[in-house]
């Protein structure tokens, strides 16, 4: 439910009395914190923040200090829920995290997450300078590849 309750957009906007986003099963999210719980004890996260408190800009803006930088795209999640508004998806205070993996850890992460039943969004790679890009398309994850390889594709002798 992305609503944005009390969160920091929602007091910048002198909105009062929001309803924040409700935890619905109480079991799952503690599946899910220990999952990543034992993520962090393996040595497989390289950073992670919470997307609670600020909602998912702010989880990407406190991962990008220090000269760091991401690009994220938010296509996924925006589909996968049905939500057009932009501004609900980056600063709802859904529970949820945001981590950081190498690309050799992905195949591990996915099976992690597939066999707890942990719902994930891979959102992109980080940049080099202090940059965060965001980035959203109608087009879903099938469409992209299979435009780039028809783009790509050689034909026939």
């Amino acid at each position: 439910d992305y609503r944005l309750g009390g969160s920091l957009l929602s007091q910048a906007l002198g909105l009062r009395g929001g309803v924040a986003p409700q935890v619905t099963d109480a079991d799952y999210l503690m599946d899910c914190f220990e999952v990543v719980r034992e993520l962090a004890e393996d040595g497989v996260l390289l950073s992670a923040s919470t997307v609670g408190e600020g909602g998912l800009y702010a989880a990407l803006k406190r991962m990008t200090a220090d000269g760091k930088g991401a690009a994220a795209d938010i296509s996924g999640i925006m589909r996968a829920i049905g939500e057009k508004d932009i501004v609900r998806i980056l600063f709802s205070e859904v529970p949820g995290a945001v981590i950081q993996i190498r690309d050799a850890d992905f195949d591990y992460i996915d099976a992690e997450f597939l066999l707890q039943d942990i719902a994930y969004f891979p959102l992109g790679h980080p940049l080099p300078a202090g940059v965060l890009r965001l980035e959203h398309s109608a087009r879903t994850g099938i469409q992209t590849i299979l435009e780039s390889l028809m783009q790509n594709a050689e034909g026939e002798d």
